[in-house]
C-alpha cells in the first residue's frame, strides 16, 4: 500500500524547523503520513541553501509541492495535506 508523505529537510539549528517539526509531530500523531526528515548539514550534497524546506507527496508518489520557510500560510497547507483536504 503506498501512502502521503512528507520529506522535511532541516537542520538542527534552524529554529523554524523545530516548530514545523513540532507541527508534524501534532498533526500526524497517527502516523497517517510518512515523514521522511533529511539533514540538510549530513546531506550537503543536496545542494540546499534554505531550509526549512517541506516536499508534498501524494499517494503515486508524485511531488505535489514543495513549500520553503515556516510561513503560516505554508503550514496550513501542511496540515491541511496531513488531514486529506
Amino acid at each position: 500500500m503506498t501512502t502521503k508523505k512528507i520529506i522535511f529537510y532541516t537542520a538542527s539549528w534552524c529554529s523554524p524547523c523545530a516548530m514545523i517539526k513540532d507541527l508534524l509531530d501534532k498533526f500526524n500523531a497517527d502516523k497517517s503520513v510518512e515523514v521522511i526528515e533529511v539533514d540538510v548539514d549530513k546531506c550537503p550534497q543536496l545542494g540546499l541553501s534554505s531550509v526549512p524546506k517541506v516536499c508534498l507527496i501524494d499517494d503515486d508518489n508524485k511531488v505535489l509541492k514543495c513549500l520553503d520557510g515556516g510561513s503560516t500560510e505554508n503550514n496550513d497547507e501542511i496540515v491541511k495535506f496531513i488531514r486529506g483536504k
